[in-house]
């Protein structure tokens, strides 16, 4: 269930980023306004990337978990089919 809970945070987190995206201004022409407005989307890039990590650090040990299991199984069938076949 903690995997649920994980997931449900990263969708609140990534739809709180679309609303901030969303409601963002237009990009200035005012040079003083546009560094900030880049410094702004420089932040929220670098939030993105550390919510991208953490799907892959969450998300992908699973995947490989399961893969494995079912190589193991698959080898399992395997060596079953061949014991009966000789």
């Amino acid at each position: 269930m903690q995997l649920l809970g994980d997931i449900d945070e990263l969708l609140d987190w990534f739809n709180e980023a679309e609303k901030e995206i969303n409601s963002a201004p237009a990009i200035s022409t005012d040079p003083a306004a546009l560094r900030t407005q880049l410094r702004d989307h420089k932040v929220l890039n670098d939030d993105i990337s550390n919510q991208k990590g953490k799907v892959g650090s969450r998300f992908v040990p699973e995947n490989h978990l399961q893969l494995d299991g079912s190589m193991r199984f698959t080898r399992e069938c395997e060596s079953r089919i061949y014991e009966n076949d000789v």
